[in-house]
């Protein structure tokens, strides 16, 4: 009898480790990433992908003003003014005309990758719409207020390139 019981006991304790592991290989408590082309975009941020260029890297982009300024290009340092939002609609972030716009050197990992991917080509004086997927975003860990694997939308607006 106490053979069984002991025996009964190693498989309980099996079970549980084994469910651990399991629980901790899935571990984080980020939700799952949902591909931008299955994300719920709120009414207000007026995302329609169908208006939008897909690039290879699953960023959409689409200009809403192309400025007559010079081109944005990898290695200059920019600035730009812009807003950031979750596809919920709460927004993350902002730069707006009453504070100094924010300045990078383009292209080398100072922003985030939807960034450095998405602001090449830009002329100044141009708005441009970024629908960045969580993997050219803050990747699937919680960053500040963005919770793990969010889908974000950035309008920016080019000011300078030097």
């Amino acid at each position: 009898m106490q053979g069984a019981a002991h025996s009964r006991s190693c498989v309980r304790v099996a079970l549980v480790t084994a469910l651990l592991a399991i629980g901790a290989a899935c571990g984080s408590t980020a939700p799952q990433p949902v591909p931008v082309e299955n994300t719920a975009f709120a009414d207000t941020l007026d995302v329609d992908l169908a208006r939008f260029t897909r690039l290879p890297d699953g960023l959409y982009v689409r200009d809403s003003v192309v400025g007559d300024g010079p081109i944005l290009s990898t290695g200059q340092t920019v600035e730009v003014r812009f807003t950031g939002h979750l596809a919920s609609g709460r927004p993350i972030a902002s730069r707006g005309a009453a504070q100094a716009p924010y300045g990078f050197v383009l292209g080398i990992g100072a922003v985030i990758a939807g960034w450095d991917a998405g602001i090449p080509g830009m002329r100044v004086g141009g708005v441009r719409r970024l629908v960045v997927p969580p993997a050219l975003g803050y990747g699937s860990a919680d960053y500040g207020g963005v919770p793990g694997n969010s889908v974000l939308v950035f309008t920016i607006v080019a000011v300078t390139a030097r």
